[in-house]
C-alpha cells in the first residue's frame, strides 16, 4: 500500500496527552524509581511536573470550559501542596510511601476527575 493511501495518524491534542500521562503515571513512576537513584516521590513528581506544564499551555484553555480549567488548576495546587508535605516524610530513595499514599497521589494527579 502506498503512503498516499494510508490514513494519517491521529495527532493527539494537549488534553489527550495529559490524560495519557495521568493514565501511565503509575508505570512510569515505578520504572523511573527502579532505574534511577531518585526517591519515589521525586519520580512521581516527574509525571506531575509534565501534567502541570502541559496543562498550563494555552492549547488546553481552548479545549475545556473555564470551569473545568479552574477545577483542574485547583487540583494541581492541592497536589503540589500535598507533595511538599510528603517530601518531608519520604525524602530519600529508601523512604518509600505506603500503597495508600501512592494511590492518593495517583488519584490527585487525575486533575480532570
Amino acid at each position: 500500500m502506498s503512503v498516499e493511501n494510508q490514513e494519517p495518524a491521529h495527532e493527539k491534542n494537549r488534553l489527550e496527552e495529559i490524560k495519557d500521562i495521568i493514565k501511565d503515571a503509575s508505570g512510569s513512576t515505578e520504572e523511573e524509581f527502579l532505574s534511577t537513584p531518585n526517591s519515589w516521590l521525586a519520580c512521581f513528581t516527574s509525571s506531575a511536573f509534565v501534567v502541570e506544564t502541559y496543562f498550563n499551555s494555552s492549547k488546553v484553555k481552548n479545549l475545556i470550559s473555564s470551569d473545568e480549567y479552574n477545577r483542574a488548576d485547583e487540583r494541581i495546587e492541592e497536589l503540589k501542596t500535598r507533595l511538599v508535605e510528603l517530601k518531608e516524610l519520604y525524602p530519600s530513595k529508601e523512604d518509600i510511601p505506603p500503597e495508600d499514599i501512592k494511590q492518593e497521589l495517583f488519584s490527585k494527579l487525575d486533575i480532570f476527575r
